[in-house]
């Protein structure tokens, strides 16, 4: 199967993906915080949340379950804007379709973002959002091909 290629048609605005999640986690409140962690942290296994960030999300390997990571509000405090780009970038170089489906799930819950959050979050989807149809049709016609 082809993969799709999930990058923005421009590629300058590849670089600046993980920037506006940085950004969109800088503005959000702590529960925010939270689930945008733990959206990045999904499809990372234990050696990539290790490596990433100089290891600032060592701690949640022993605490992942399956493949959800659970970040508590109280905790967001402790990881700069910096170390949430760099997981993002990690994250978007490892696994595009990982990262597009992060980004679409923080858009999804607007809760906590504020009114520039939530403008970053729509910009990041729009961004998005033509490559991840398309690599759906492909997955879709793939399918029908086996079937």
């Amino acid at each position: 199967m082809r993969q799709a290629d999930l990058s923005p048609q421009n590629p300058a605005q590849a670089g600046d993906a993980p920037r506006l999640v940085s950004r969109l986690y800088r503005s959000a409140d702590p529960a925010a915080r939270a689930g945008i962690l733990s959206a990045l942290m999904r499809p990372l296994g234990p050696l990539g949340l290790a490596a990433v960030a100089s290891g600032a999300f060592a701690g949640f390997v022993a605490r992942r379950r399956g493949a959800a990571v659970e970040v508590g509000a109280d905790e967001v405090g402790r990881f700069t804007s910096e170390q949430v780009f760099e997981l993002a970038h990690f994250v978007q170089q490892v696994d595009a379709t990982a990262f597009v489906r992060a980004v679409t799930g923080i858009a999804a819950s607007p809760a906590g973002l504020t009114a520039f959050g939530l403008a970053l979050a729509l910009l990041l989807l729009r961004r998005y959002r033509g490559a991840e149809a398309q690599e759906v049709a492909e997955s879709d016609t793939e399918r029908r091909r086996s079937a």
